[in-house]
């Protein structure tokens, strides 16, 4: 049980081998402990981002709640665990995350770390506890046959109730000692751990000045069973999610101290929550109420989507799925490698995470593009390894990630997002965003597109300064 838990009891594309490495570098995969990211440059202006933070959370210890339908382990020690396999019902819990050496660092110390570029990588992150404090009953408990008609049973939907009560109790009590009464909720892509979208949203909430709530929705993917089987058995896991990621959408929204929902979703992840949304967007618009109003929803952001251009527009658009945000915001890059073998793995027209500004016509591109939603090419020369995870592992691209999810500032260098405008309308992100670099000479260019040339000849660029 979480501390503070009171008497309530829980409740119920080249070789083969390239492939594979490229797949299996999604997430973290089964990692035990890993590090902060490349502090983001957008404070390599002296800009620190704990200034104003409340004493309280001043600490190298801090919780990570999290949603999830992996199958657990109940060990000895009383301590749960989170394997690969599906279960029908959802659990909701903390993990414990500390940051730093085994010796404790003072906070000055810690923060010096984490916003040194050079250092922050060296700064350990891991997770020293997970305490289950609610289990939902199966989403799908058997039926019984009154008179003819197949009724819920009575006890299974008041088990459901009382979870759904307490987990309400929870999550409002986190929000409201959160300086801000908003939750930033990460959704992880194929062939992830459990640890992994913790570790995530732990590194984002860390390099943010740890405001809001940060939750990781950890869905049954699994890190180990190679290549091809693993995609396939993570797509079907991401069908399989839907329902229960759809359920704690609402029940996130339900708690009344709660004013805002932020999504990232990456790669695989993005299907997931897509589909999510859609369905809820559907019994919204059949109850004749806002999607947007009934779940609080801000930004929406997919990151490196693994999805199929066509099918997302077809399966969104006529629907307005997107409305249920109030912004939607694309990163792609045409350098991601794993997106590159999805796309050669489906046969795809066009995937949304490779999408390139000159393949878009000028009647999808009044499809695709509204004032409420925006497209960022990263062009950034180092995308890390695999090029998948640049959404985090870029310090350029995590600071427009930050400037986005906790000031909710609009694209533009007039509100506070310098971003580079081509003639197609994406916004486009280069080094050293958005306080130096080649993003600043960028930015000082007439803004037109460019032409694949010009983007070979940037990405040939040895030029690495962040000044």
């Amino acid at each position: 049980m979480i501390e503070g838990a009171g008497s309530l009891r829980r409740l119920r594309i080249g070789s083969f081998t390239v492939l594979c490495a490229v797949l299996c570098s999604t997430g973290f995969v089964g990692c035990s402990e890993t590090t902060l990211p490349y502090a983001p440059t957008m404070y390599s202006d002296g800009t620190n981002p704990f200034d104003q933070l409340e004493t309280s959370r001043r600490t190298p210890e801090f919780k990570v709640y999290y949603a999830t339908d992996r199958k657990s382990t109940s060990n000895p020690d009383g301590t749960t665990t989170y394997g690969n396999g599906r279960s029908t019902s959802m659990a909701i819990g903390a993990a414990t995350v500390r940051l730093g050496p085994e010796q404790n660092w003072n906070w000055d110390e810690l923060v010096e770390a984490s916003l040194d570029r050079n250092s922050s990588t060296n700064v350990p992150l891991r997770i020293t506890a997970v305490n289950e404090a609610i289990r939902f009953p199966s989403s799908s408990p058997p039926r019984k046959l009154v008179d003819g008609q197949i009724v819920k049973d009575q006890a299974v939907e008041e088990e459901r109730m009382d979870a759904a009560a307490y987990a309400r109790e929870l999550i409002a009590a986190e929000v409201a000692m959160a300086d801000r009464k908003e939750i930033f909720l990460f959704v992880h892509g194929i062939q992830n751990s459990f640890e992994s979208p913790v570790y995530r949203i732990a590194q984002i909430w860390h390099m943010m000045g740890r405001t809001g709530v940060p939750i990781a929705y950890a869905w049954p993917s699994h890190p180990g069973r190679g290549a091809l089987r693993g995609y396939t058995y993570d797509r079907e896991s991401g069908e399989f999610t839907v329902y229960h990621l759809r359920q704690f959408l609402r029940l996130l929204a339900s708690v009344p101290e709660l004013e805002k929902i932020h999504i990232l979703a990456h790669s695989r992840g993005t299907d997931v929550t897509l589909t999510a949304l859609r369905e809820i967007s559907l019994i919204e618009a059949g109850r004749g109420r806002s999607p947007r109003e009934v779940l609080k929803l801000g930004n929406l952001i997919l990151a490196a989507p693994d999805l199929d251009l066509e099918v997302t527009i077809q399966r969104t658009n006529p629907d307005n799925v997107t409305a249920a945000a109030e912004r939607l915001t694309i990163y792609v890059s045409e350098r991601d490698e794993a997106i590159g073998i999805a796309s050669w793995l489906f046969g795809s027209v066009g995937r949304l995470g490779r999408l390139r500004s000159d393949e878009i016509s000028p009647e999808r591109r009044e499809t695709l593009f509204s004032p409420r939603f925006d497209i960022v090419d990263v062009r950034a020369r180092d995308l890390g390894e695999y090029k998948h995870n640049y959404f985090v592992e870029n310090p350029a691209a995590l600071s427009d990630i930050i400037l986005l999810l906790r000031d909710n500032r609009i694209a533009g260098a007039e509100h506070g997002r310098p971003l580079v405008r081509d003639e197609s309308g994406f916004w486009l992100l280069y080094d050293g965003y958005p306080v130096g670099g080649r993003h600043m000479r960028e930015l000082d260019k007439p803004q037109s597109s460019s032409s694949s040339a010009e983007r070979a000849a940037l990405e040939q660029d040895p030029a690495r300064d962040f000044e």
